[in-house]
């Protein structure tokens, strides 16, 4: 038997060659620092592909200095953070953000003006790039809605014949799924 999962995503979510922004299959049996960017506070964790493994989760509120540099500094010590201790197991292979939006999920540029504004407009995904030493191409980004569904489906919450899913997020957002077995 095969499970088939059917992810329906906002128009926003897809490439324009229809692959979903937020497929990472190169790094299915890598490790990638998740991050979950909120309005008050951030959260990191190494996250082994194959299984959605997390290592231990890092995580502060936002700096009180309201800047790119400083959200950016703030990512790096959480990342860092997250990498250590992990027995030899923390080289990365990219990072992956699930963020609020209205976010450019493919351009990895915050459209943000009414929560974190100091964000708006800024290219997050050369300067995390860079300050990681990773290709731009290895940083990506998830609307936050969409993360948490796929969070859910791969702890195992639609594990049993046709089950689903909706997830209802800010501005909108909408993310479903369907898994049946066949």
């Amino acid at each position: 038997m095969v499970q088939m999962v059917t992810i329906s995503l906002p128009v926003g979510s897809l490439s324009s060659d229809g692959v979903c922004g937020f497929v990472m299959a190169d790094l299915v049996e890598s490790r990638v620092l998740a991050f979950d960017v909120g309005g008050s506070h951030v959260a990191s964790a190494v996250c082994w592909g194959a299984d959605f493994h997390l290592g231990p989760v890092a995580s502060a509120p936002h700096s009180a200095t309201h800047t790119s540099d400083a959200f950016v500094d703030l990512l790096f010590e959480l990342g860092t953070k997250a990498r250590t201790g992990l027995d030899g197991h923390n080289q990365i292979n990219g990072a992956m953000l699930a963020v609020p939006g209205p976010f450019d999920l493919q351009a990895g540029v915050s459209l943000m003006r009414h929560k974190l504004p100091y964000l708006y407009g800024v290219d997050l995904r050369q300067a995390l790039a860079a300050r990681f030493g990773l290709q731009p191409a290895q940083v990506r980004f998830l609307n936050d809605a969409d993360a948490y569904l796929l969070g859910e489906v791969g702890a195992g919450a639609a594990d049993t014949d046709d089950t689903g899913a909706n997830r209802n997020g800010a501005g909108n957002q909408r993310s479903r799924v369907v898994c049946r077995t066949i």
